[in-house]
């Protein structure tokens, strides 16, 4: 059976990877994926904004042309959450997958040492239309099996399920408060494999000494030795994985002075920088985490273009471009980075984990949220086999006759035309404020920086040197500013306040969502009608739906 679950999980779930979305330039995959630094960075990204990415990309989905196929087949592969997401949805994307791919398996190459993923049929587009049309093709066979066979279980299970309140199943608060402690355990065991513990508190003398050792021969034009970092890091995933080394005083030094010299000997770096942004925006700036902050990327990436524009206005009377300009801005930013109070960081992160907890525990799972979850449960379980009965014989017609509109190309025009005009009408309402995560805004961060676009327009110093505008904006801000402008405030996380903002939203933006996709199915499906007892029983089912939503949103 699928459900409206499955077909939500289609669209909201990226498989690990947002460049299947769109063809990456190698320029791009070189700059953001064949360093350690890069791929740190897109792990902590599928483990956190990854696993919704796609939420960001309905914006921009076209129902006929978007390939989302190759996210299915990706996240079949995928490990940790994207995994789990896959098992739930497996019995109607394995069969997609097996048609698409039309039943190739993986194959291990022994010269890479590793999986061929099997290539998508080049025949089929991979689009949302071919995806419904294939489930509901196989829809049409299955439903009308079971109808046909009116077995006796279907009114075996419609009587247990009458009875459903008298025995209604739960789950106690204290079997949840142990779910919550036990997986908290876990997640934060110090000799696990995830090594959160090791990376909130762990100090390492030994770490500090190996990455100061590998700067002094960097810095001092030593000859390197093969595998000075261990695992295929190179500085800044190492430090970035075990970010206090910064607070070595032995680190500190070197690795401004290798910082240095790394922009010193690279004669193409300031290109290397504006690829790096572009190619950056291009991976993740479809992602729901700038969204929600009204940042759109198109946007984004125009203003990229422009610094990068009047970076090279600096030097149209015949200047030259000296890596002088690009070595005082990596250091100051590197200065801010140094500034970072990592110990507070990581408490306010461990207090933000706390505070979750606390919310979590407090709620009233066992009275106030389970029974109303079985009720829903109960109640689209109740539909679909008052539907196998044949009690509701306007509705399996209406049914057929969807599962045959589906397929014209009549239905996809409209479609094509009604989607984007249901995306844009309340994508509006999906901003936050970013104090919301404990980041400053534009304005506060920025205070006293004229123009962003000019960041890397450059000025004259007091004693007559050139740096770039962002550089003297740094230098400022570190004098008079005690904290790093990199520093986060998570003291002012508070789960609960984000979670009724999402259930606000729901509340509010939810209702008018669901007259809006009411009024676009009637046009879609026009030659679709029902008997007013269909009708009421299935109006019936979607408010007392709604009443349980509304009661589980007030316990949250």
């Amino acid at each position: 059976m699928i459900t409206i679950r499955t077909l939500l999980m289609i669209l909201l779930t990226d498989g690990g990877t947002s460049q299947l979305l769109l063809d990456i330039d190698p320029l791009c995959y070189q700059a953001l994926s064949s360093n350690g630094a890069g791929r740190f960075i897109r792990d902590v990204y599928e483990q956190s904004f990854g696993i919704v990415h796609n939420i960001g990309a309905l914006k921009t989905l076209d129902v006929r042309e978007t390939n989302i196929f190759h996210r299915i087949q990706k996240l079949k592969y995928s490990d940790g959450i994207s995994r789990i997401v896959y098992s739930f949805l497996s019995p109607v994307f394995n069969p997609y997958i097996d048609y698409m791919v039309d039943g190739a398996q993986l194959e291990y190459d022994n010269e890479t040492w590793q999986y061929n993923i099997p290539d998508m049929n080049p025949e089929r587009t991979g689009s949302l239309e071919e995806l419904l049309s294939f489930i509901a093709t196989n829809l049409e066979g299955e439903l009308s099996q079971q109808i046909a066979a009116n077995h006796s279980w279907v009114f075996k299970s419609l009587e247990k399920l009458q009875n459903f309140e008298a025995e209604i199943n739960t789950v106690s608060n204290e079997d949840f408060h142990k779910y919550i402690n036990d997986n908290l355990a876990y997640l934060l065991d110090p000799d696990s494999h995830s090594g959160i513990a090791d990376w909130l508190t762990y100090t390492s003398k030994f770490r500090a000494d190996k990455l100061s050792k590998y700067l002094k021969k960097k810095a001092f034009f030593q000859p390197e030795d093969d595998h000075n970092l261990n695992g295929g890091y190179d500085i800044l995933s190492y430090v970035m994985i075990q970010p206090k080394v910064m607070q070595s005083p032995k680190v500190k030094p070197l690795l401004r002075m290798t910082l240095a010299k790394l922009i010193s000997d690279s004669p193409d770096f300031d290109e290397w920088v504006f690829l790096s942004m572009e190619c950056f925006l291009s991976e993740y700036g479809k992602s729901i985490f700038f969204q929600m902050f009204g940042k759109e990327m198109d946007d984004m990436v125009k203003f990229v273009q422009k610094m990068n524009e009047t970076y090279e206005e600096n030097f149209l009377t015949g200047s030259k471009k000296h890596s002088s300009y690009w070595i005082d801005w990596a250091d100051a930013i590197l200065r801010e980075f140094e500034m970072l109070d990592i110990d507070d960081l990581f408490y306010q992160l461990y207090a933000v984990v706390l505070k979750t907890r606390n919310f979590l525990l407090n709620l009233d799972v066992e009275k106030k949220i389970i029974p109303e979850y079985r009720k829903i449960e109960s109640l689209l379980k109740m539909s679909y086999l008052h539907l196998l009965s044949g009690q509701w014989s306007s509705l399996e017609q209406a049914i057929e006759s969807s599962l045959t509109t589906i397929h014209t190309d009549q239905f996809w025009e409209k479609v094509s035309i009604s989607y984007p005009d249901l995306v844009n009408k309340f994508w509006h309402s999906l901003i936050l404020d970013p104090s919301v995560l404990g980041l400053k805004s534009d304005a506060e961060g920025l205070k006293g920086f004229a123009t962003m676009e000019n960041m890397f327009k450059l000025e004259k110093t007091q004693v007559g040197n050139e740096i770039f505008a962002a550089t003297r904006f740094l230098r400022n801000y570190r004098k008079m500013n005690q904290e790093s402008i990199f520093q986060p405030d998570l003291n002012s996380v508070d789960p609960r306040t984000i979670i009724l903002k999402v259930v606000k939203w729901l509340r509010t933006t939810g209702p008018e969502v669901y007259k809006h996709v009411e009024s676009e199915m009637v046009g879609l499906f026009q030659n679709i009608s029902l008997t007013p007892l269909d009708w009421s029983s299935l109006r019936n089912v979607k408010d007392k739906m709604v009443d349980s939503l509304d009661a589980i949103g007030m316990e949250l």
